[in-house]
């Protein structure tokens, strides 16, 4: 079995690994024991390491003695600080893009000219354009044709010289009384949207990763399931609101809410023993994502998973998928 190496240590990379380990043996280096990846790895075989994953030299060493075939990469700043570049330049087929393609995230300015040579009339002229200036709240599909089209020119455009950017992308826009404009790009999976789009997935991901590598992906490779996905992200009570040193120690009684029908996805927390974990900084602590054929039983479901199943010093919304009436 071919070999992947996976460096990142968020929910999104929680749902990554177990996605890719339904095809490779997986390998990961860690600043944390993340225990979504760390399962997947000993699922899969593969090995992981707790270390630094900006560190090129410890990368480099592993991928060598690991003989690693592939790497996946999405999380912002270990794009734009190169670890794409340096799996390629070691011979391994890769899934995210380089520095210079993910450029388009890390510099809002290059993006931005980049947007002004394909498509002019997208860009926002008043810089003191404010809601009150006509955003307005809907896109049609002729709206999403324009958006889709600005980001397939962009790709073509960054790879005019040399293959820059695989994996995935993504915009931001408005639209407003003078039609769509331009916000900004993404250079990778958001999070928590990983977790839904990569539970959406009719076809298997490493099927994806493989037509990306071979440079054969299309619509008729790709495709999605006709369902809903629901995720809730669980954090410590103060999060985003201060920068706490103070740990939180809480517990998740995993198994009860995979049997329910939902999926965990671990992103800023450690495993103490049993069903204890702790935080680690004040990011995220856990996703919850469910899949149904209903908008409705899939966040009944996600808010069942919860119930009873985690400690009560735990925060999340309340209102995720609830409709306002304007």
């Amino acid at each position: 079995m071919k070999k992947c190496l996976l460096l990142g240590n968020g929910g999104r990379e929680a749902v990554l690994a177990e996605k890719i380990a339904k095809g490779y043996k997986l390998f990961s280096i860690l600043p944390y024991a993340n225990p979504s990846i760390v399962e997947q790895v000993k699922k899969s075989n593969g090995k992981y390491l707790i270390g630094d994953p900006f560190d090129k030299d410890l990368v480099t060493k592993f991928i060598k003695e690991e003989k690693i075939d592939a790497a996946v990469v999405s999380q912002d700043n270990l794009l734009q600080n190169g670890l794409i570049d340096l799996a390629q330049d070691l011979g391994l087929k890769t899934f995210g893009p380089t520095s210079k393609g993910a450029k388009i995230e890390w510099s809002k300015t290059y993006a931005l000219d980049i947007v002004k040579k394909l498509a002019p009339e997208m860009v926002i002229q008043n810089k003191s354009l404010s809601f009150a200036d006509g955003l307005l709240p809907f896109l049609n599909q002729e709206d999403v044709n324009k958006c889709s089209q600005l980001i397939s020119d962009t790709i073509k455009y960054i790879n005019k010289d040399n293959l820059e950017f695989t994996g995935v992308i993504y915009g931001g826009f408005f639209k407003c009384k003078d039609g769509i404009k331009f916000i900004e790009f993404n250079a990778r999976f958001g999070d928590p949207e990983a977790l839904n789009v990569l539970n959406s997935l009719e076809t298997p991901f490493v099927e994806v990763l493989e037509n990306i590598f071979n440079k054969n992906l299309n619509k008729e490779n790709c495709k999605f399931k006709k369902n809903y996905t629901f995720t809730i992200y669980v954090v410590s009570p103060d999060y985003a609101l201060r920068k706490s040193k103070e740990q939180c120690i809480f517990k998740v009684n995993k198994k009860a809410i995979e049997e329910s029908g939902a999926k965990i996805y671990f992103a800023s927390t450690k495993l103490v023993e049993g069903d204890t974990y702790v935080s680690v900084g004040n990011s995220r602590l856990f996703g919850v994502t469910t899949i149904a054929k209903t908008l409705e039983e899939a966040k009944d479901r996600a808010y069942n998973a919860l119930d009873g199943n985690i400690s009560n010093n735990l925060d999340f919304r309340k209102d995720i998928g609830a409709i306002y009436e304007h």
